[in-house]
Order: structure tokens, then sequence, then C-alpha cells
């Protein structure tokens, strides 16, 4: 869930399969919820101390059965998982690797987990596994992609962020883009995950419609 406040809204009932992304857990709506899946995607949440923060409170907030579902490409370089330890948690590791090969095979790919549509956002990843989850029906609440109007460019010739979250308690820092090296993206590499960001949702609308599935956001 993203900055849209949709969510605090919504009708919490025990007929619904919740599921969650991202630092959801900070939010008082979490042990409410009880989500039954929790999505994980960017590799700072296994490389970070902010990221392990994060998952020390789902395994100490969590008091329910539930699947985290991480990737299986990140973890590997980490050992924080082996750290966050709970009987109310399955961790499921999913393969993120995006295709790469003939167009004939992209199909049996996904279908197979063998890879998946680019995880430039953690919102691909989980519409990928409710869909193989065998859900026909997905709402999104809180999910809005306004990134491009709130992206700029500071004195510094950094490229920023404002990028704020209904789980957040103050107000945030616009963040700079930065890569794992420290170094800064440029604008022209930020669009570019931009685009395959967007084109992704795109082979997610034909797994959807392919396999039936109802996506409402």
């Amino acid at each position: 869930s993203e900055s849209c406040p949709v969510l605090s809204r919504a009708v919490f009932d025990d007929k619904t399969d919740y599921m969650v992304v991202n630092s959801h857990v900070l939010d008082e709506s979490y042990s409410l919820l009880k989500p039954k899946y929790y999505v994980l995607a960017d590799p700072s949440f296994f490389t970070s101390k902010e990221g392990y923060d994060i998952l020390k409170a789902i395994a100490n907030k969590t008091k329910w059965n539930m699947m985290l579902f991480v990737p299986d490409q990140h973890v590997k370089k980490c050992g924080y998982l082996q750290k966050i330890k709970s009987n109310y948690i399955n961790i499921i590791h999913y393969n993120g690797y995006e295709y790469y090969g003939p167009e004939s095979k992209r199909q049996y790919c996904y279908d197979c987990n063998l890879a998946m549509p680019s995880v430039e956002n953690v919102m691909v990843a989980s519409l990928y596994i409710a869909i193989y989850l065998g859900y026909k029906t997905v709402e999104l609440y809180g999910v809005e992609h306004s990134w491009t109007k709130s992206l700029y460019v500071n004195d510094h010739n950094q490229v920023c962020l404002h990028d704020d979250h209904f789980y957040d308690k103050e107000k945030i820092s616009d963040r700079i883009f930065t890569k794992s090296d420290g170094s800064y993206f440029k604008t022209h590499e930020i669009l570019k995950m931009y685009s395959r960001m967007f084109e992704s949702y795109w082979e997610i609308k034909e797994i959807a419609i392919r396999k039936g599935v109802e996506i409402v956001n």
C-alpha cells in the first residue's frame, strides 16, 4: 500500500484474505488486519539496518499464522532472515528474476515461477503471487503511482522523490535515489525503471486475463 489512505477506511472482516507489503507492520491497522500474506521485494529490506528493524517488527507483532514472501535472489545475499524467529511465520521464497528468452516460452516460465514480470515495484510481485495462489478477485487498497509528478532534481543535481506512506508517523524527508554502491541514479535511469514497471503491469494484466482473474484498484 502506498500513500493513499483508503486502506484505513477499509472494512476488516474474517472472510477476506489480506496481503500487505513493505513497512505496513508499522501501522496500527496491521494487528487489526491480521494479514494472511506479507510480501517484500526491495533488496534494502535484507541489506540495511532499517530493513532489519522492519523484519524484527514483523516477527514480534505477528501472532497469527502468516506467509512472508521474500525474493530468493536477495535473501541469499544476507543472513537477516536467519535471525528472525517466529512460530507463526512461514517464509516463502519466490523467484523474482526477470524473464529473458524466446517470447513463446515467457508464459510457461511465469506459470512455473521460473521468472516473473520485472519487479520494479512490490505490487508487481504481490499481484503475481495473488494470481498464482489461485485467487479470482484481487482488490487493491491504497495503491497509487503518482511518482512521476513527485520526481525532481535538487540543487546538487541529485534525483529526488517525495514518497510518503499512510504508515509514516512523522513528516518524511524526500528520498535521494541512491544505488547500492553509494552512487546516485541519473534521471534517465529512474525513468527507465518506471517504464519497465508500467510495462510489467501490462504483463500482469495479460496473466490475469488468461487465468480469469479480476483485479480492482
